[in-house]
């Protein structure tokens, strides 16, 4: 891919971000419950052929 089409896709980006990409979204915020991850350590066999 030459210099002209990367230069070009980096400037339709750039336009679409700021043609309203940021107000689009703005109404519309998510809370998430926490989520708690725990762990155990055990001992296992390893199963990868060497």
């Amino acid at each position: 891919m030459n210099n002209k089409a990367k230069y070009g896709i980096l400037l339709a980006l750039l336009a679409c971000t700021l043609a309203g990409g940021e107000t689009a979204f703005a109404d519309q915020v998510y809370e998430l419950n926490p989520v708690t991850v725990t762990a155990q350590r055990s001992k296992a066999a390893d199963l990868r052929k060497r």
